[in-house]
Formats: C-alpha cells, sequence, structure tokens
C-alpha cells in the first residue's frame, strides 16, 4: 500500500507536531517541532486519519479516520481514547476545534457536524 500522509497539526504552546499516516501502518505519532523524537500516539485500531486538530484547553488531538467512519479523541501521548461519534457513510474532509466545540465537514454532502466533546 502507498504511503498517505495526512494534514499535520502543530500546538505551539507544548511544542508539537502531530502527524498522521493513513499507510501500510496507519497511525499518529507526536514528535518536536524539527520531527525529532517520533512517538507512536495512536497505532493500534486506526485506519485512515484524514484529518487532526487539537484541543489546547483539554490537551487533546482529535481526529476523523475516514475508513472506521469516526470521529475520535484521546491526550496527546495518547491515552484516554475514545470514540466520539460513528457516522457511517460519512466521507470526512476535515476537523477543527473551536473553543470546546469541534467540527466536522463532511465533502460529499457539503454539510457541517457540530459535535460537543463533553456531551457528545
Amino acid at each position: 500500500m502507498e504511503r498517505h500522509l495526512v494534514k499535520a497539526s502543530i500546538v505551539y504552546f507544548f511544542s508539537y507536531l502531530f502527524v498522521g499516516d493513513g499507510g501500510d501502518t496507519p497511525k499518529i505519532e507526536r514528535c518536536s517541532l524539527t520531527g525529532e523524537d517520533r512517538k507512536p500516539v495512536v497505532s493500534q485500531g486506526i485506519l485512515y486519519p484524514v484529518s487532526i486538530a487539537i484541543d489546547v484547553h483539554q490537551d487533546m488531538i482529535v481526529w476523523v479516520d475516514d475508513m472506521r467512519d469516526t470521529v475520535e479523541i484521546a491526550k496527546f501521548d495518547g491515552t484516554e481514547r475514545k470514540i466520539i461519534r460513528r457516522m457511517s457513510g460519512s466521507v470526512f474532509s476535515d476537523v477543527a476545534v473551536f473553543k470546546v466545540r469541534n467540527t466536522i465537514d463532511e465533502t460529499c454532502s457539503m454539510k457541517t457536524t457540530r459535535l460537543d466533546f463533553i456531551t457528545n
């Protein structure tokens, strides 16, 4: 399978760079801003992370996995991972965090879905 890197998200405050890889070994990794000290954050139960966003208020990463039809969150170190929403048949294009709200864009239906992390 061909290697597919997705958008990278940078957290300047914590000096982390998060990179999603949807290739042969799908994963989300965390590294320094220079690309050194790469560490897997999520490496199991992930297929095709198409977008990653950062929630700096809760120290969490948010991503959409287009092949699993999920929106997921985890702490910066990969702990406390959970599925926020499973949306069968959706084609995700992006995820963004606005304060404590999460927004997911679907390309086919051209609609935006808003989720609250706490109340879902």
